[in-house]
């Protein structure tokens, strides 16, 4: 099992984020998040929260007592304001923009994505075909297709 040491410095670090800026976003000073990235120190209930809030993390995961993060349930977040831009509404990873970003730009491989994944078919109300990238090399569509239709 993972420490809270290890899955602070891990989510700190897949997001590209220094320990100053983390220390900026959150309000918890750089010298606490250097001590608990050591293991030196455990920061109180307080503290936990703000850092499962920001990283949208179960608190049992990020002290190392599950290894699944907790689940985006999507049709229940709303933007923080009316008036806010929703792209920022949840702290995605590199590899979750990637994913959505891909998954978005292929709307002929979503049925095979969602099968694979066990969406429900009212999944096409959930990315617009409007976001699809028409530059595509066929040649990579075609081996993503075989490669899904293996599976």
């Amino acid at each position: 099992m993972a420490t809270f040491a290890e899955r602070l410095k891990f989510l700190r670090t897949d997001r590209e984020l220094t320990r100053h800026a983390l220390s900026n976003l959150i309000g918890i000073s750089h010298s606490s998040i250097n001590m608990y990235e050591r293991g030196e120190r455990e920061p109180g209930l307080e503290t936990l929260e703000i850092i499962a809030d920001y990283f949208n993390v179960d608190m049992d995961y990020l002290l190392g007592r599950q290894d699944v993060p907790r689940r985006i349930d999507l049709s229940q977040m709303t933007p923080r304001n009316s008036t806010s831009d929703t792209t920022n509404l949840f702290n995605l990873t590199k590899h979750e923009h990637n994913v959505i970003s891909s998954y978005r730009n292929h709307p002929e491989m979503q049925p095979a994505v969602d099968k694979l994944l066990g969406v429900t078919e009212e999944s096409h109300y959930l990315m617009p075909v409007a976001a699809h990238n028409d530059n595509q090399d066929d040649d990579q569509l075609e081996k993503m297709q075989r490669d899904l239709d293996k599976l």
